[in-house]
């Protein structure tokens, strides 16, 4: 890729950027994206924002119901579940994806048996998760309610190789299908809790609506594959498919479980700490900070087939990619400029008097938007050079990060240093280890161009007004 590396300094040229921002305004193309990219990417975001619209909602009441405290208590279950869950993914979701993508038939039987193979090495991994988190928090927590919540909030994890289906679809970028399955989830979901609410249910019901959201999501999504091809995944692996799978996928998951570490290890230290109402106030921040997260995980989704199908034309590949980098910079900093200036307002009108003094780490917090969307864009970048390999190395100097920083500002700072911490550790992730590499510091230039794209428009537009 180096010696295509000079390329990019022309893919901005004024003829190529009006084609672009036409495109854009006229929605036929944007960046050489095709239309089903876009589809794709609008089922996702609509769906995510019906989820944040309801979801949101309801969490509040929620959280008022509930009050720090409970919060706390819950949030310390879920994160301490999730520490460990994302092991039973295997590390498979992007290989799988790229496999299917590859393939394009969506009959053809190397897909059936790439399928098969991931949907039964994540049956046999799921239990074997559920276990490991069971005798985690049996050392990690003394008291019974504790060990109880995080079991059932765990047990969500056995739902897992369902989500095989969903891999299926966004390779064919038909992530439609998997919306359906959301949103009647959610609606069912959110009922109940409104219910709970007004029955002054206990903490232990509203961790079981937790897995129970999950598990209807995945019987929902479960259906909707069957129908669309005819039948579940196999329960008959090929050796030799699953072998390869779980070689190229297991720097994705050791990858993967760090990640879960490093973004949930605030959380726990916070109750550890600091005790449930700072943990149920930073699970609030938590919430609201990470809400637009769906629209690089939407966008990603939908990219990366058509990054894997791109590397043969080497200037419509970092045409994509460069894009990719400037829109969702910007959305990151457009979302988190203004949330920054009513951070505590914000909370306080929102949650009540009983979470103040949460707006300043939220303010703090909010900026983690921005790295964010760098790293998911270089993170599908990897995948499609195939180097994988690169992850551990680049989350594991993000966790030591992480980790360090939180020992030291939280009991100095309470949450806002648990915020600091997690922007930190976030950017390392996403921009400072790639400068380390001659082949990687693309990704670190791309990100800067992407900076300085309000300057580059500028630049384009002033050269245009003088000829």
């Amino acid at each position: 890729m180096q010696e295509t590396e000079s390329d990019t300094t022309t893919l901005f040229r004024g003829a190529r950027l009006r084609a672009w921002l036409g495109g854009l305004i006229k929605g036929r193309r944007w960046g050489g994206f095709s239309a089903s990219i876009l589809t794709n990417t609008a089922y996702l975001g609509a769906a995510r924002i019906a989820q944040l619209a309801v979801g949101f909602t309801v969490g509040v009441s929620v959280a008022r119901y509930l009050g720090p405290a409970d919060s706390g208590a819950l949030a310390y279950a879920i994160s301490f579940a999730a520490l460990f869950s994302s092991a039973a993914a295997l590390g498979l979701d992007s290989i799988v994806i790229r496999d299917l993508a590859a393939a394009n038939d969506q009959n053809n039987a190397a897909a059936e048996e790439i399928l098969s193979a991931a949907f039964v090495l994540r049956l046999l991994a799921s239990p074997a998760t559920l276990l490991v988190i069971a005798a985690a928090s049996m050392i990690a927590n003394k008291d019974t309610h504790t060990r109880l919540l995080v079991l059932i909030v765990a047990s969500g994890v056995i739902f897992q190789p369902v989500l095989i289906a969903d891999l299926y679809f966004q390779s064919r970028v038909q992530s439609k299908y998997v919306v359906y399955a959301q949103i009647m989830a959610l609606i069912v979901v959110s009922l109940a809790r409104i219910i709970l609410i007004e029955l002054k249910a206990p903490l232990l019901v509203f961790a079981i609506v937790t897995v129970a959201e999950t598990a209807l999501f995945m019987f929902g999504l479960a259906y909707i594959y069957k129908k669309h091809r005819g039948h579940l995944p196999r329960m008959r692996a090929n050796r030799l498919v699953a072998r390869r799978l779980l070689r190229e996928a297991w720097p994705l998951a050791l990858t993967g479980v760090l990640t879960s570490v490093y973004i949930n290890v605030d959380r726990v230290l916070i109750k550890q700490l600091l005790g449930n109402v700072s943990a149920g106030k930073y699970a609030v921040v938590v919430t609201i900070a990470t809400a637009l997260y769906f629209v690089p995980i939407a966008f990603g989704q939908s990219l990366f087939p058509s990054l894997v199908e791109a590397r043969s034309d080497a200037a419509l590949y970092h045409r994509r990619l460069q894009q990719a980098f400037d829109t969702l910079l910007w959305a990151a900093v457009a979302v988190a400029l203004p949330i920054t200036i009513v951070a505590e307002p914000l909370m306080q009108r929102l949650y009540g008097t009983a979470y103040s003094g949460s707006g300043s780490a939220l303010a703090i917090l909010i900026w983690s938007a921005v790295a964010t969307f760098l790293g998911l864009v270089t993170s599908y970048w990897l995948i499609a050079e195939n180097l994988q390999r690169l992850y551990p190395i680049r989350i594991f100097a993000s966790l030591c990060t992480c980790v360090a920083l939180n020992l030291v500002l939280i009991p100095r700072w309470g949450i806002r240093g648990a915020a600091v911490a997690t922007v930190t550790a976030q950017f390392v992730s996403s921009t400072v280890v790639y400068a380390f590499r001659p082949r990687t510091r693309l990704m670190v230039t791309m990100q800067l161009r992407a900076l300085a794209l309000p300057f580059r428009l500028w630049t384009e537009w002033t050269s245009e007004r003088s000829r």
